[in-house]
């Protein structure tokens, strides 16, 4: 079986932002003795890229314990985007306020600061 699946990242055009995620596991007839000897196998990865930079995360299993380990990686950088997420938004009111606080007083701040 296999799934492959590619979302831009925005739909700005000049934004060339994706994200490909791909799945698989092995055809019946790729199955070997010396392969299944482990348990169930599953292959994946995802690939981020922004402009020129890329990373690909590799999601490889072979048996339960395996699986269970990329399942908890999985989770972990769900996790780990879904708190960025939040900081985002509190760090960019927080900017936000900060400018416009900047603007009100700008006078004040760059004579106190010496410019």
């Amino acid at each position: 079986m296999r799934y492959t699946r590619k979302e831009f990242l925005t739909p700005e055009p000049h934004e060339t932002g994706s994200i490909v995620v791909q799945l698989s596991t092995p055809r019946m007839k790729d199955m070997r003795s010396w392969n299944i000897k482990e348990g169930a196998s599953i292959y994946g990865s995802i690939k981020l890229s922004d402009c020129s930079q890329h990373i690909i995360l590799d999601f490889d299993a072979q048996g339960e314990r395996a699986h269970e380990k990329r399942l908890k990686k999985l989770d972990k950088l769900i996790e780990e985007i879904q708190a960025m997420r939040h900081q985002y938004i509190h760090m960019y009111e927080n900017a936000k306020r900060d400018l416009e606080y900047y603007k009100q007083n700008q006078a004040v701040i760059d004579k106190e600061n010496g410019y």
